[in-house]
């Protein structure tokens, strides 16, 4: 498992998931028999809980592989022996001369970032629609700010990641990858699309010569953007907007900032949720919480 980085947001919240739902049995506070049903009741919460801490856990380790990666990636280019310093005197810039088995080392680890990007895309559409129905109807709009980083992240990925309308994302052969600054995690431009010019030219050109700006590109892609934000259903999309995503796709969305507010958002709509249930089994379901500090196995458990 790769090492904890100290500017994780996830391992806080998966930690504090973990401290409350760590309870026990405790003997001398019987159940009430006028409380089964909402005993029931609270064991599912406290369950699905369980479920969505060991998923922000997983993420939180997704996030820490990525940060190791963008080092990893950085150092083995930059300090790669393939690199030949300049002759003096030429005005040349270093030569780069990779070998085979450095290229396929190189994009072995570019396939391990799609991995774990990917998976940190499904799980915040997985884990944000859980904590949705934990919250109840009531507050199901107010968990997902509009707007927000990882609003875009979620719907990039139900948009662009899944539908067979959209035809999914081209693989590494047409993505590019981006490093994370300051030690930030390494990912995929999950939201690039492949073989725009052939596609720009067969959807809007009669001149077989002519080729997409930077300008057509960068304005189809605020358009891709602005359209995945939106509330439209895949299936009611114009042919002309699934051209221009197939054709010009759109910007990814920001892991880092993605994940930053998705630690708010838990903190804010599953934490209290989760209190509020394990409080629930301590004081009335004769549950108790682990004694504070070291302790062992026998000292918690109650005796046979």
């Amino acid at each position: 498992m790769a090492k904890r980085q100290p500017q994780n947001p996830m391992w806080g919240i998966a930690d504090e998931g973990r401290r409350l739902l760590d309870l026990y049995p405790d003997d001398e506070k019987p159940i009430p028999l006028d409380s089964v049903e909402a005993y029931r009741q609270n064991i599912e919460i406290r369950a699905f809980a369980d479920d969505i801490t060991e998923r922000l856990i997983a993420l939180a380790a997704a996030y820490d592989r990525l940060c190791e990666l963008n080092q990893e990636l950085w150092d083995y280019r930059e300090g790669s022996p393939i690199w030949d310093s300049p002759k003096e005197g030429t005005g040349a810039g270093r030569q780069w001369h990779p070998d085979r088995e450095w290229l396929q080392d190189e994009a072995h680890r570019w396939a391990e970032v799609d991995v774990e990007t990917s998976f940190v895309q499904y799980e915040l559409y997985s884990v944000t629609g859980m904590i949705q129905a934990l919250v109840g109807r009531d507050a199901r709009d107010c968990v997902v700010p509009p707007g927000s980083e990882v609003e875009y992240a979620i719907k990039l990925r139900d948009r662009l990641l899944t539908h067979p309308k959209l035809g999914g994302v081209v693989r590494l052969a047409a993505r590019g990858g981006a490093y994370g600054g300051g030690g930030g995690p390494v990912h995929l431009d999950a939201g690039l699309g492949g073989q725009h010019e052939e596609r720009f030219l067969l959807a809007r050109l009669t001149d077989p010569t002519a080729r997409p700006t930077e300008r057509d590109s960068q304005e189809a892609r605020k358009r891709n953007e602005a359209v995945i934000r939106s509330g439209t259903w895949n299936e009611r999309l114009s042919a002309e907007q699934v051209r221009d995503i197939l054709a010009f796709g759109a910007r990814s969305a920001n892991v880092e900032r993605a994940l930053d507010e998705f630690a708010g958002i838990v903190r804010s709509h599953f934490l209290p949720v989760v209190d509020a249930a394990c409080s629930e089994a301590v004081t009335r379901f004769g549950l108790a919480r682990p004694p504070e500090g070291p302790t062992t196995i026998v000292e918690i458990w109650p005796k046979a």
